[in-house]
């Protein structure tokens, strides 16, 4: 069967279906089979994310497909040999899947084929740079990129044509920047001051940026592939949650690394979330072995274990007094700890999952937010439901509040940031820059710089001028 013939029947149309109905059943299927939506369910995950993968790979290959004009005026039945763009599109798509993988040299094989087919492919030329660098090829990887820019230059080249205008709809808080990467931004963390961006795309590094200087840092690379990260306060140290259930520390001034912790007393499972203490004291850690871990950083004591949730921890909040902490996931439960002990102090219901968590800036808030879209703000005192934002049109990923304590910010899949006022409870306005699903937020101690990830590659910066 041919490739187009085989990515119509992934995505459950007939041969001849238009670009709006390659674009609709797309997106019907990537919602249904996102990874993100069997965060309990470790098999399942890796079945989600092979077809999740399958049906980005298909949708992809028709709209270039359709683009390239070989699919024009077909009707049901096998297509015209594809032209040598097709092909190209095929193996570049291999080659990220391989990337994915962390299979690099399979990656540059394949890479190297796409750009056989068309020798003007640029993000092949990128990405097989990037596979190169990761085995330590520095010159072939510099000569790619150096082609990449090369090529970039002579064309007018964007990397999505459909990326939109950074716009804001939210007064004082203007777009600076784009950091643009090979892969989805799913985890990013921020230093007090503002300077180090550490950020992630579940692969096996992590990539530092200056932001005071504006210049790319370091790469971390581990041998498992990284699912959640922190910074502490001062930037010196970057702690790595992984697959294999163990957690790193990054001593970047002394550029060295360690495992926290023994063999045996580390997750049985992916770790999905971390979080600080203020005084950078403690690390709680939480994954998909449905446990909380307390650990103290100045001791080489065993963590302090906490069992009892029915789901995969999803995510971490400490207050900022770092008295309590909140670790939730996908079950209808919050309970607030105190982080020295882990000793429950007060346990609530919710309505829908919990992707992300915020304590406000006092200690006197708690806000959540999930696969509902929609956010609600608890008092932490009496554990009482206080408010209910709706407004996102799809899943919220990720929630921060402004250092002032009175406005609540969140990212959502519908490609939007939002901003919330405490005060009068209303939606304040929007932030519009990113063509595909914010997956993080992290904001400076003093509220002046707002950062964004999202599945679109790149990291948005986003100046508050009224800090």
């Amino acid at each position: 069967m041919s490739p187009p013939h085989h990515y119509y029947e992934v995505l459950g149309l007939r041969s001849n279906a238009s670009a709006d109905e390659i674009k609709r059943a797309y997106r019907s299927l990537a919602k249904q089979w996102h990874p993100d939506r069997f965060p309990g369910d470790r098999q399942l995950q890796e079945e989600a994310e092979e077809r999740f993968k399958e049906i980005t790979a298909a949708y992809e290959f028709l709209k270039n497909f359709l683009e390239s004009g070989v699919g024009e005026g077909e009707e049901a039945g096998e297509p015209e040999p594809l032209d040598r763009r097709a092909y190209a599109f095929v193996f570049y798509h291999q080659g990220e899947g391989y990337i994915d993988r962390g299979k690099y040299r399979a990656a540059i094989g394949s890479f190297s084929l796409a750009i056989e087919f068309d020798p003007e492919y640029i993000e092949a030329y990128r990405y097989r740079g990037f596979a190169y660098s990761q085995l330590g090829s520095e010159n072939r990887a510099r000569a790619d990129f150096q082609k990449a820019e090369s090529l970039k230059k002579r064309s007018g080249y964007r990397p999505n044509p459909e990326e939109p205008t950074p716009e804001s709809r939210v007064p004082g808080i203007v777009y600076q920047r784009t950091i643009r990467y090979f892969q989805p931004i799913a985890s990013l963390a921020i230093d007090r001051p503002g300077d180090l961006l550490a950020y992630s795309s579940h692969n096996y590094t992590i990539q530092l940026q200056d932001l005071l200087l504006d210049r790319t840092g370091a790469t971390l690379r581990d041998s498992f592939p990284v699912r959640c990260l922190t910074v502490d306060a001062r930037g010196e140290r970057v702690f790595s949650g992984h697959v294999d259930g163990t957690i790193r520390v990054w001593h970047l001034k002394a550029r060295q690394t360690e495992a926290l912790g023994a063999k045996n007393t580390g997750h049985a499972g992916k770790v999905f979330a971390l979080a600080l203490t203020p005084d950078g004291a403690r690390l709680i850690s939480g994954g998909s072995d449905r446990t909380v871990r307390i650990w103290a950083l100045n001791g080489r004591c065993e963590p302090r274990v906490l069992t009892g949730y029915a789901t995969a921890i999803a995510s971490i909040a400490i207050s900022s007094d770092g008295k309590y902490f909140v670790a939730a996931g996908l079950e209808p439960r919050l309970r607030i700890r105190e982080v020295v002990t882990g000793q429950i102090v007060r346990s609530m219901k919710t309505e829908a999952g919990i992707v992300s968590i915020a304590f406000s800036p006092d200690s006197q808030l708690l806000a959540t937010a999930g696969v509902d879209r929609s956010l609600r703000l608890w008092h932490v005192k009496t554990g009482r439901e206080i408010w209910n934002f709706t407004g996102h049109l799809d899943r919220v990923s990720s929630i921060v509040f402004t250092p002032d304590g009175q406005t609540l910010i969140s990212g959502s899949w519908d490609t939007t940031i939002k901003f919330w006022s405490l005060v009068t409870k209303e939606e304040i306005g929007s932030l519009d820059g990113h063509s595909d699903r914010v997956l993080s937020l992290a904001m400076s101690a003093d509220g002046t710089i707002l950062l964004s990830g999202s599945s679109d590659r790149t990291v948005k910066i986003w100046k508050n001028e009224r800090s």
